[in-house]
């Protein structure tokens, strides 16, 4: 089971991927702030951190899109069902070539900027 992720909050980037090997029983995370170690494309994800390795490509079979305004904002999400995914996983020296679904999630919240403090 894989999972990664980037939030932008202003200038801000923070980072995040989580990989868990069932064999190994083992949950391997990582999360940082301004670094580049998750990458987030169109047609895969990828992860480099140390001597974790993750290739996701991502072959969308389907896909929807909804926005939704809120006053003067919106909000904006994307998600894509890849049936039938194989990644290429290394953790350590283990090479892991997963078979599953992937599930990708793109949301962007432009949220209105009052906030009041009591």
């Amino acid at each position: 089971m894989f999972c990664a992720a980037r939030v932008h909050v202003g200038p801000i980037t923070q980072e995040y991927w989580g990989v868990w090997d069932r064999q190994q029983k083992l949950f391997r995370q990582s999360s940082h702030v301004l670094a580049r170690r998750v990458s987030l494309g169109a047609d895969k994800v990828a992860v480099e951190d140390g001597d974790v390795s993750i290739d996701v490509p991502i072959r969308a079979d389907d896909e929807f899109e909804v926005y939704r305004p809120q006053g003067g904002a919106y909000i904006w999400s994307r998600k894509q069902l890849c049936v039938e995914t194989t990644a290429a996983v290394g953790l350590g020296s283990r090479r892991l070539r997963p078979l599953g679904t992937v599930l990708v999630d793109v949301a962007a919240g432009y949220h209105p900027r009052l906030t009041r403090w009591r």
